[in-house]
């Protein structure tokens, strides 16, 4: 089934002096799936907090899924999404905050919806996102209009932090913090990968050309150059539809030894309906590990969690 899928794992690196690597913490983690024989993309958060099983040394430890990229760096991440959500990705591609930004204004920026609470984060942090924007002599980017803008950059990073506002969804409703902040990535992911649908492909090598040169490293992949050639080839073809969140159902709570944590309800039925978004697989079986890890967190919840006030405000 997945054979007709190109599959790769996104990670937003928490970064302000070039780290892409081992002791890097992942604010963004996304599964990107790709059919094929249509374009047609799919999105997949994985929230940073969501309680998982690692390996560390040679003991399993239970830790929050953006502390698997930290201790093992990109395939320590991977193999995380793999054993987590029963997965087979090999390939993985890794932006920090310049990184993303540079690539936002070698697109010639993205549009974004933004009320008054998004702008004022958005000015607030406009220069918390590293040294590298911090330049003496730079001009801020501060926004100063509401509704429907062009962002820039840095402008577009910012926004991507943001878990302190809430997030309007197309339908109406609103979410709250760590899962308004994986939306509003998506937001700027699905932004970009339409700009590049409508671009030339000379320009998409520019692109690529102004990331290469750029005096600090802001990217990192598995991909070879003739892979990236390949999808490539799919650019013009590609279908970007709804997106949406891992775990499906989720309980909040603070862990002993692990802190704020979001917890699975059901993981087995979280695992089902992602193969289910990313592939079409309508009746995946999971595999006899994820049943055991749906046990342990279950029994991780019930006997070493506790609940405060503003646990939902994080």
């Amino acid at each position: 089934m997945t054979d007709r899928y190109i599959t790769i794992a996104l990670f937003g690196a928490d970064s302000r002096e070039g780290e892409l690597v081992a002791g890097t913490r992942t604010d963004a983690i996304i599964v990107l799936s790709i059919k094929k024989d249509t374009g047609a993309v799919k999105l997949l958060s994985v929230d940073r907090d969501t309680l998982i099983e690692l390996q560390v040394g040679t003991q399993k430890e239970y830790k929050q899924a953006g502390v698997a990229y930290y201790l093992g760096g990109p395939e320590g991440g991977i193999s995380m999404l793999n054993q987590t959500l029963d997965l087979a990705i090999t390939d993985y591609v890794t932006v920090n905050f310049e990184g993303l930004s540079t690539i936002i204004d070698a697109l010639g920026g993205v549009t974004l919806t933004v009320d008054e609470a998004e702008k004022d984060f958005i000015n607030t942090h406009i220069f918390d996102t590293g040294t590298w924007a911090a330049v003496a002599d730079e001009k801020p980017e501060f926004l100063y209009e509401t509704g429907v803008v062009q962002a820039t950059g840095k402008q577009a990073m910012a926004y991507s932090r943001n878990r302190f506002t809430p997030f309007t969804k197309t339908d109406g409703t609103q979410v709250l913090a760590g899962i308004a902040r994986t939306e509003r990535q998506r937001v700027v992911l699905k932004q970009m990968l339409s700009k590049i649908k409508e671009a030339k492909l000379s320009d998409v090598l520019r692109v690529a050309e102004r990331v290469k040169k750029s005096e600090t490293p802001i990217i990192s992949t598995s991909l070879s150059r003739i892979e990236i050639l390949d999808i490539l080839k799919l650019y013009k073809k590609l279908q970007v539809g709804e997106s949406t969140l891992f775990p499906a159902e989720r309980e909040e709570a603070d862990i002993v030894q692990c802190g704020f944590s979001v917890i699975p309800v059901d993981l087995k039925s979280s695992v089902v309906q992602a193969h289910n978004y990313l592939y079409d697989e309508e009746s995946y079986q999971v595999s006899s590990e994820v049943v055991k890890l749906q046990e342990k967190l279950s029994e991780i919840f019930k006997q070493h969690s506790y609940r405060r006030p503003d646990v939902l405000q994080r």
